[in-house]
């Protein structure tokens, strides 16, 4: 069975590149071609495109970046259940990559096929066990690794505007808010912003508002999803400190010496996370035993699929030739097919016993699923 992925993450890529990556496969949909199925997956730390590839794969892809990675086959499920599990995260073990792949998985649905959705399907529920059983407890994230690295430098009690109320606006408020910091919030779209405002207990500033505001602030977390970076931050006489959290860069790197992004995160993540990496060791070691588990079942799964096309077909055709022969002979026509059939699995039979790659072929051939 084949079954791939194009991986772009931290510690490979830079978060522009992997805006870049995500803009030139959106839209991307199956058409029998290039690919069958396919999935894609973009967050503030990977762009991830799953799919069973098609006849023009290997002719007509596109090249890939050398800071990308093909994945492949078994390789292909052993890396998504460890991005479920935030093995593969700029903030290790973290959590939040489940929801932003079950979002992913329901908004793409339409480009997944039987392959797909197994994978997908059997990939969250085997991370959720394996979460729930092995997981040595409560997560860092991309939002509190960049509020440590804030308050290795400037302490604690500081003045913290937050730009932008989407999901990682609103978890980075939160931790800077729980450490005793003096948040504001501000968003472009109003109502996003009171509804965020009113949840966490924390001021507004109108998005007119932005620049004065920012410009006597001691820290800015950008976390908008601006395609660009946004224009004039930090603005004129800040001298605080500058994060910048969007999956697609919002500030520019010309922006000065005291810009935090992601890939200055993916450098310091090691140092920020210190010794916890040990703790997951067995939930590792577990990720590794299920995934090869569910690729042999996946490969099981669509090995009898072939067979059974490839046996219902056998009998049409023997049934078929029965019934013509039948009719031109005077013969009894149930005789013939019961003997017609019986030919066919006599010839099929060293296929059945044979469990084999060989096997395989043979069967995909037969169901007319491959070219010879």
């Amino acid at each position: 069975m084949r079954l791939l992925c194009l991986s772009f993450d931290h510690r490979s890529s830079s978060a522009a590149l992997r805006a870049d990556q995500a803009q030139f496969w959106a839209g991307t949909e199956p058409d029998g071609g290039l690919f069958f199925e396919c999935l894609t997956l973009f967050t503030c730390n990977r762009f991830e495109l799953f799919a069973v590839p098609g006849p023009l794969w290997e002719s007509d892809a596109p090249s890939l970046p050398p800071e990308g990675h093909l994945l492949q086959g078994g390789d292909v499920v052993r890396h998504l259940l460890r991005l479920l599990l935030g093995l593969e995260s700029l903030a290790l073990g973290e959590e939040q990559i489940v929801g932003q792949f079950r979002r992913a998985y329901d908004e793409g649905k339409k480009g997944c096929g039987p392959v797909l959705h197994h994978l997908c399907q059997h990939g969250l529920s085997l991370a959720s066990t394996l979460r729930s059983r092995y997981h040595p407890g409560r997560a860092p994230s991309t939002a509190s690794l960049m509020v440590d690295r804030f308050e290795e430098k400037e302490g604690k009690s500081r003045r913290v505007l937050v730009i932008g109320c989407g999901r990682i606006g609103i978890e980075t408020a939160r931790i800077l808010k729980g450490r005793g910091h003096d948040v504001t919030l501000v968003n472009r779209t109003e109502s996003k912003g009171l509804e965020a405002s009113v949840s966490l207990g924390l001021p507004l500033l109108p998005w007119s508002r932005l620049h004065e505001k920012a410009a006597t602030a001691e820290a800015l977390f950008v976390c908008t999803s601006s395609p660009q970076p946004l224009p004039d931050i930090p603005p004129r006489g800040f001298r605080g400190s500058l994060f910048d959290l969007g999956a697609t860069p919002q500030v520019s790197p010309s922006a000065g010496r005291d810009l935090v992004n992601l890939d200055d995160m993916a450098s310091e993540r090691d140092r920020l996370l210190g010794d916890y990496g040990r703790l997951l060791l067995r939930l590792e070691g577990e990720a590794q035993e299920a995934a090869e588990k569910l690729w042999r079942e996946m490969e099981d799964r669509r090995g009898d699929v072939y067979r059974r096309l490839a046996l219902a077909r056998a009998r049409d055709v023997a049934l078929s030739r029965a019934a013509k022969t039948a009719r031109r002979q005077g013969w009894d026509e149930k005789v013939l097919e019961e003997l017609a059939w019986s030919v066919v699995k006599g010839v099929l039979h060293p296929l059945l016993e044979d469990k084999g790659a060989h096997a395989g072929r043979a069967w995909k051939l037969l169901a007319r699923e491959e070219r010879e």
